[in-house]
C-alpha cells in the first residue's frame, strides 16, 4: 500500500534500478545508487513533515499507526531529528507513550552532542507533567528509571552529555530551577544520573560558583544544601580530592562493581553522573583472618581549601544574619588554615565572637589581624576593617584613622561603601576624641574638622536640603542632627560655616507654608529646562512628578502635557510602552476636564491677560474648549488607527482600547469609534458593490480584529449577504456558494450578536437582557432588523438546497435548519413587505424537517 507521506516504495532507489525503461513523457526521478540508511531516514522524515503540513488531510487509525512505525524506524538512524518532529506529530494526530519510548531509546543509544540542547528542549516538553499535577508524568518516570538502571540501551555518551548539559542549564538559571517541584523533568533526570539528592546537587553547584569566584552565589547554594541535607559534617562536599572518595569509571554496559569503599563517585564532578553506594561488606575467609585496623591518628587531617571556603561562606552568612559562625569553623582554627584564607577565617571568627557577646576574644582576634601584614590584595580591605572595628570597640581614634586611610588609599571617595563601620559612627567617635583631647589640654577651642568629617557633614547637609525642598521636615531634621553630631565641639571656620548652613536649612524646613504649592512642583518645572530651552517633557521632571506627586492642578496640567508629549515621542519610535503614557495623559486630562476649579482659574487668568475680550465671549470660548477637549484628545488615536489597522492590527487595536477605556463620556468615545469605522465601512461597501465580496469580508474581518464589537462593520457584513441573496434568489445553482458566504458572515458576526444579547437562545420580543453600554438602544434595534433579514435569506438558501437533494434524510435535515432560521428571523422582527411577508408560509413548509 502507498502511504500519503511517501512518494513510492521505501526502497525507491532499488525499485528504480529494477524498473524497465519507460517511453518519453514526464520527467522521471534520476536512477542512481541506492540511498544510504541515513539518507533514507532523512527522506522519510522530510516526507512525513510534508504530509503533516497539508491541512485538511484525514488521518485514519491505520495511517496513524504506519506513521508511528516510520518514525520509530527513522529514529534508529536519526533520533535527534525524529524527536524534534514529535510536537508536530502530536498536534496533528497524537502520540502514544509506547511510540515515544521507542524513539527515546534510540536517542539514549545514539545522542548527537551538537544538537543535544535543542533535542532536550523538545524531549523535556514531551515529558512535562500536566499543569496542576504535582507528580511527574508517566513518560518522565519511565525515562528516569531507564537512565537510573544499568540499562545497556543508555550509552555512556548520553550520560556524559546529559549530565554536562543539565548541570550547565541549572547552574546558569539556578533561581529558576532551585525550588522547582518534584515533577520537574530536569530534576528527575538529574536524580537518575546522580547524585540522587537535591542537597548533593546544591553542593555541586556551590562548588562551581566558588570555582568561578561567585562568592555570594556559592554561599547561597551551600546554605540551601545545608537546609536540604542537614549538617555539612554528615554530608561533606563530594569532591574527588576529599579523603574517603574515589573517582570510578564511567557507567558502561559491561560495568563491574567497584571495590568496597565508604562511597563512590561515578565520574568526575560536573561532567558525569555521581552515585553514592553503601559499603559492601565481605565475610572473612577461614584461611586468613581479617587484619586489625590501625589505630586512628591523633593529629586531625588538615582541611582542604575547598572545605574551608565552603564553611567560611556559610559562617559569614550566619554572621550577616545575626548568628555566630564559630560552629561552622570549629574544625578549621585560623592557625591550621593556610593562606590565602587564614586572615578571612580569623576575621569571621572575630565577628562571630562579637555575635556571642565575647568582646575580649573578638579584640584578641582583631589584634592578631592587625599585627599580621596584608600580603595579598584581597586581605587589605579586611586588614583596614579590622582597624575600624577594633578602634570602635576600644574607642581609639588612631585605629579609626588608620583604617579610613587604608580604605581611602585603595578606593578613593568610595571607601565608605566597603567600610564595615558606619561613616557617621566614625565621625562621631573622632569628634568625641577631639573633645576629650581639647578638655585634657584645657584649651578654649577644639580643632577644625578633618577631611573625612567634612565630607560626611556635607553629604548629610545635601540630604537635609533635599528633604526640606520636598517638605519632609522630619527627614530634614534627622539629617541635620547627624551633621551637628559630626561637628561636635569643633569651632574652626569650616565648622562655623557648616553650622550656619544647617541652621538655614532648619529654618526652611520649619517655616514651610502648608497652603503654598509644594516645592517639588517647582523643582519639576525647573527640570523641564534643558540647554536654556523649556521642553514639553524631560526624564528628570517625570521622575520628580512620579516620586512626589504634588497633586495641585497646576502640576496636573503640566503632567498631562508632559505625558502626552512623551507618548507621542515613543509612538513615533514604535515603542509599545507609549500606551502607558497615553493612558496616564488621558487620566490627567480627565481630572482637569472634570475640575470646575481649573476652568475657573483659567477664566480668571485669561481675563487678566486678554482685557480686550468681553467676559461673555471669554465664557463661551472656555466652555467650548472644555466641551471639545475629550474629542480633541481622542482624535490622535483615531488617526493612528486609520494608518495602522490593515498592516499593524495589534497596535491599532491598542489605540482602540485606549479610546474605549478613556475616562471620558461614552457618547464622545462612541462618536470617535463611529468616525473611524465609517471609513472602513465605505471601503467595504465599495468592494462589495464591485463584486469582490470575499475581499470585502476580509476587510471586515481585519477591522473586527481592531474593534471587535463594531456594529456598523457587522451591519456592512450582513448587507453583503442580503444583497447577494436578493440578486440570486431564483437561481438554485447559486445557492451552494451562497451558503458558504452566509456561513462565513454568521460566524463573523456571532461575537457581536452575543455582545448585543441577540443570540438564538434569546428573543427580542420579551428580552430584558443588558447589552454593552457602548452600544445605544437605537443601534441595537437597527442591527437586529438587519440580522432578521440575514436569517430570512439564510433559511431561504437552505430551502433551495433541500429541494435539490436526492436523499430524503438530507433534505429533511436542511429543512429543519431552515425552520430554525425562519423562526429566529420572526423573533427578531421582519418588515411586512415582500418577500419577507412570506416567512410564515416558508416556516410551515420547512417545519416538516422537525417532525
Amino acid at each position: 500500500m502507498k502511504w500519503p507521506w511517501s512518494s513510492g516504495d521505501k526502497e525507491r532507489g532499488n525499485a528504480e534500478k529494477r524498473a524497465p525503461a519507460q517511453p518519453a513523457g514526464p520527467a522521471q526521478p534520476p536512477v542512481g545508487e541506492p540511498l544510504s540508511i541515513a539518507d533514507q531516514a532523512r527522506a522519510r522524515l522530510t516526507m512525513i513533515e510534508t504530509f503533516l503540513g497539508r491541512p485538511g488531510t484525514p488521518i485514519t487509525p491505520e495511517l496513524r499507526q504506519r506513521l508511528h512505525d516510520d518514525l520509530v524506524e527513522a529514529a534508529s538512524t536519526l533520533p535527534d531529528a525524529t524527536i524534534r518532529m514529535l510536537p508536530t506529530v502530536e498536534k496533528r494526530c497524537g502520540l502514544t507513550d509506547d511510540t515515544v519510548q521507542l524513539i527515546f531509546r534510540a536517542w539514549l543509544r545514539r545522542p548527537d552532542a551538537g544538537a543535544f540542547a535543542e533535542t532536550w528542549s523538545v524531549a523535556a516538553g514531551l515529558m512535562k507533567a500536566v499543569t496542576g499535577v504535582s507528580q511527574p508524568s508517566s513518560l518522565c518516570v519511565w525515562f528516569g528509571n531507564a537512565v537510573r538502571a544499568e540499562d545497556p540501551d543508555v550509552s555512556p555518551e548520553f550520560r556524559a552529555i546529559a549530565t554536562a548539559h543539565l548541570t550547565e542549564l541549572v547552574d546558569a538559571q539556578f533561581e529558576k530551577y532551585a525550588f522547582s517541584g518534584g515533577s520537574s523533568v530536569e530534576w528527575q533526570v538529574m536524580y537518575a544520573l546522580g547524585p540522587g539528592t537535591r542537597a548533593e546537587w546544591y553542593r555541586r553547584f556551590g562548588d562551581r560558583a566558588a570555582a568561578r569566584g561567585d562568592k555570594a552565589g556559592a554561599r547561597r547554594r551551600y546554605a540551601l544544601a545545608e537546609r536540604f541535607g542537614g549538617d555539612s559534617a554528615a554530608q561533606p562536599s563530594r569532591s574527588p580530592t576529599r579523603p574517603g572518595y574515589t573517582t570510578g569509571p564511567s557507567r558502561r554496559a559491561d560495568h563491574q562493581p567497584p571495590r568496597p569503599t565508604s562511597a563512590r563517585l561515578g565520574l568526575e564532578m560536573g561532567s558525569a553522573p555521581v552515585t553514592v553506594s553503601p559499603p559492601r561488606k565481605e565475610p572473612p575467609t577461614p584461611a586468613r583472618p581479617p587484619t586489625p585496623e590501625p589505630a586512628a591518628s591523633q593529629t586531625p587531617a588538615r582541611p582542604t581549601p575547598v572545605d574551608v571556603s565552603r564553611k567560611l561562606l556559610l559562617a559569614a552568612s550566619d554572621v550577616m544574619h545575626g548568628r555566630s559562625g564559630a560552629p561552622r569553623l570549629a574544625d578549621s582554627p585560623p592557625q591550621s588554615v593556610e593562606q590565602p584564607l587564614r586572615m578571612a577565617v580569623r576575621f569571621v571568627t572575630a565577628l562571630s565572637r562579637l555575635r556571642e557577646g565575647d568582646q575580649a576574644a573578638a579584640e584578641a582576634e582583631l589584634r592578631e589581624i592587625i599585627r599580621e601584614p596584608a600580603d595579598l590584595p584581597a586581605d587589605e580591605d579586611m586588614h583596614a576593617n579590622a582597624h575600624l572595628v577594633l578602634g570602635l570597640l576600644v574607642q581609639d581614634s588612631r585605629l579609626l584613622a588608620a583604617g579610613v586611610r587604608q580604605l581611602r588609599d585603595r578606593h578613593g571617595d568610595r571607601w565608605a561603601s566597603v567600610s564595615m563601620v558606619d561613616q557617621e559612627a566614625i565621625s562621631t567617635m573622632r569628634a568625641r576624641a577631639a573633645a576629650r583631647e581639647a578638655a585634657a589640654a584645657d584649651t578654649p577651642e577644639a580643632s577644625d574638622l578633618d577631611p573625612a568629617q567634612l565630607r560626611h557633614a556635607r553629604a548629610n547637609l545635601a540630604e537635609a536640603a533635599r528633604a526640606a525642598l520636598i517638605s519632609c521636615a522630619e527627614e530634614a531634621n534627622a539629617s541635620l542632627a547627624r551633621v551637628r553630631r559630626i561637628i561636635g565641639v569643633a569651632r574652626g571656620g569650616q565648622a562655623a560655616e557648616l553650622t550656619r548652613i544647617a541652621d538655614r536649612i532648619g529654618d526652611i524646613a520649619a517655616g514651610s507654608d502648608p497652603s503654598a504649592p509644594p516645592p517639588s512642583a517647582r523643582l519639576a518645572l525647573t527640570a523641564l529646562r534643558q540647554d536654556g530651552v523649556i521642553r514639553p517633557w524631560t526624564q528628570p521632571a517625570m521622575r520628580l512628578w512620579e516620586k512626589y506627586d504634588p497633586g495641585d492642578l497646576v502640576s496636573v496640567h503640566h503632567r498631562a502635557i508632559a505625558e502626552h508629549a512623551k507618548a507621542y515621542y515613543l509612538e513615533l519610535e514604535g515603542d509599545h510602552t507609549a500606551f502607558l503614557h497615553w493612558d496616564a495623559a488621558l487620566r490627567h486630562w480627565a481630572t482637569l476636564y472634570d475640575s470646575a476649579e481649573f476652568w475657573e482659574s483659567m477664566r480668571g487668568h485669561l481675563g487678566k491677560v486678554m482685557s480686550d475680550v468681553t467676559p461673555p465671549e471669554l465664557e463661551r470660548a472656555i466652555d467650548q474648549v472644555r466641551a471639545d477637549l475629550p474629542e480633541q484628545l481622542l482624535e490622535p488615536h483615531a488617526t493612528r488607527i486609520r494608518t495602522l489597522w490593515q498592516k499593524q492590527p495589534a497596535r491599532a487595536r491598542a489605540h482602540m482600547r485606549t479610546i474605549r477605556t478613556a475616562p471620558f463620556p461614552e457618547t464622545v468615545k462612541s462618536a470617535t469609534r463611529s468616525r473611524v469605522g465609517y471609513e472602513a465601512e465605505v471601503a467595504v461597501r465599495r468592494l462589495a458593490k464591485a463584486g469582490s465580496e470575499g475581499q470585502a469580508l476580509d476587510l471586515v474581518a481585519a477591522w473586527l480584529r481592531v474593534d471587535s464589537d463594531s456594529v456598523q462593520l457587522a451591519e456592512a457584513a450582513l448587507d453583503i449577504g442580503i444583497d447577494h441573496m436578493q440578486a440570486r434568489q431564483n437561481i438554485s445553482s447559486q445557492m451552494y456558494p451562497a451558503r458558504l458566504l452566509l456561513d462565513r458572515i454568521t460566524e463573523m458576526t456571532a461575537p457581536i450578536n452575543d455582545t448585543l444579547g441577540l443570540t438564538r437562545s434569546r428573543t427580542t420580543a420579551t428580552t430584558t437582557h443588558q447589552w454593552s453600554a457602548a452600544v445605544s438602544a437605537a443601534d441595537r434595534s437597527a442591527y437586529a432588523a438587519k440580522l432578521a433579514r440575514h436569517e430570512f435569506w439564510f433559511g431561504t438558501c437552505l430551502m433551495f438546497i433541500a429541494f435539490d437533494q436526492r436523499h430524503q434524510m438530507s433534505a429533511l435535515r436542511l429543512c429543519g435548519e431552515a425552520a430554525g432560521h425562519f423562526r429566529w428571523a420572526i423573533g427578531l422582527g421582519l418588515p411586512d413587505l415582500p418577500p419577507y411577508d412570506s416567512v410564515r408560509e416558508l416556516l410551515a413548509t420547512a417545519s416538516i424537517g422537525e417532525r
